[in-house]
């Protein structure tokens, strides 16, 4: 089964019904359903995925909160991986690395790449273009943008 760590933005998509979150995100949920692929995210999307565009200008939507919930508790759709101090460790090592670069890479960026890392995932989804640079340079990981209905080839573990 393939590995596939999530950065917390496919949630955000998926939650705001989004084209990319209903075209690339939804199919890729469907196939982790049917356990041709394992989604993998750092506990620290808990925090980045706290609310749906729509609530910045029409209020907080308690419907929306228990979706966010119910996604994240779903031990059959996703594994949580705890944010720990090996990963603390690694995400600094990466920023270190960035600081020459033309654009340093994020703490959260940095805590995404390294729990991918650690996991050892087939690849890490993102539609953070900046995130994808990063891992390309820093050689982290595999990291680029889902296609729709992409599994993506398993590595070995």
């Amino acid at each position: 089964m393939q590995l596939s760590y999530w950065d917390s933005c496919l949630f955000i998509d998926f939650l705001n019904g989004s084209p990319p979150g209903e075209q690339i995100v939804s199919p890729l949920i469907a196939a982790a359903r049917s356990g041709e692929l394992t989604i993998v995210t750092s506990t620290l999307s808990l925090a980045e995925v706290a609310y749906v565009a729509r609530e910045l200008t029409d209020g907080l939507d308690d419907k929306v909160e228990d979706a966010i919930e119910t996604m994240f508790q779903d031990d059959e759709l996703l594994t949580l991986v705890e944010y720990d101090e090996d990963i603390g460790v690694e995400s600094r090592k990466l920023i270190r690395r960035t600081l020459g670069m033309d654009r340093r890479l994020k703490s959260a960026d940095a805590i995404h790449l390294a729990t991918a890392a650690t996991v050892r995932a087939d690849v890490l989804f993102t539609f953070d273009r900046a995130l994808i640079g990063h891992a390309q340079s820093l050689n982290v990981t595999n990291a680029r943008e889902p296609e729709p209905l992409e599994v993506p080839p398993q590595q070995g573990h």
